[in-house]
């Protein structure tokens, strides 16, 4: 069955949330390995706010509606 709208759309913000989070994940990775290192790893990475995970969301949004090829 096909989503209507409004599930489309929490689709596209549970995912942009998710990829978001996994990127979070990575660089807290990457900061805590350079820190080990020695090696001054900068700020600490900060979660993703409501505006970034709207601005990934919309991003795929677009992406899926172009039509053009």
């Amino acid at each position: 069955m096909a989503m209507n709208p409004y599930e489309m759309r929490w689709d596209y913000l549970q995912t942009a949330q998710t990829r978001l989070e996994n990127k979070l994940a990575n660089d807290i990775s990457k900061w805590d390995a350079l820190k080990e290192s020695g090696i001054d790893p900068g700020e600490y990475p900060e979660y993703p706010t409501a505006k970034e995970i709207h601005a990934v969301a919309e991003d795929m949004r677009i992406f899926v509606e172009n039509t053009e090829k």
